[in-house]
């Protein structure tokens, strides 16, 4: 069926804002989260809207599901704002109509620490218009993406890429072998 109109799907508001990002530890245990459904037109969009310094998120799939926004839009988190994701990954649609659009994290940036996105993978399809990719879509300075990879599609207009659409921080030992065009997916 169509994902902008599947009703077994559980709508699903952000866990998180800017001004109260998580900061708590989310440990998936190993767990899939299958049936996510988030089609709003707001920024801060993912499982996780924002994730702030002291935050974790690990251990956790996200499958068969669908993410939809418009900045800082992803499957695990729209912004981890000096956060730790780890050992995550993505296997669903993501859609940003801005920028900073990603599979894993829209964002990697550094609040009161680095942000840290480690050991994370992306399957699924990735489209955006600007800093768009499979596993973030704008990596800020002093912000790390590390041990990372993306076999999913991604599409943008604008500093678009596999695993990172636009990196001012670290990128260590990550690799794509995903399609990465522009277009739509």
């Amino acid at each position: 069926g169509d994902l902008n109109t599947n009703t077994t799907f559980d709508k699903w508001k952000p866990v998180g804002t800017l001004n109260r990002p998580f900061i708590g530890t989310f440990d998936g245990d190993g767990h899939t989260i299958r049936g996510l459904y988030v089609n709003v037109n707001e920024n801060y969009v993912g499982l996780f809207g924002c994730v702030g310094a002291g935050g974790t998120v690990n251990n956790v799939t996200i499958a068969d599901s669908y993410v939809s926004g418009k900045v800082n839009v992803g499957d695990i988190c729209g912004r981890n704002d000096g956060g730790i994701v780890e050992t995550c990954t993505s296997g669903c649609t993501v859609k940003g109509t801005g920028k900073a659009v990603g599979g894993i994290c829209g964002s990697n940036q550094n609040g009161n620490r680095a942000g840290l996105v480690l050991n994370c993978h992306n399957t699924g399809k990735v489209s955006g218009n600007e800093n768009v990719s499979g596993v973030c879509g704008y990596n800020y300075s002093d912000s790390i993406i590390q041990g990372c990879y993306n076999t999913g599609t991604v599409s943008g207009t604008w500093y678009f890429g596999g695993v990172c659409g636009q990196n001012d921080g670290t990128l260590e030992k990550c690799y794509n072998t995903g399609k990465v065009g522009t277009g739509s997916t």
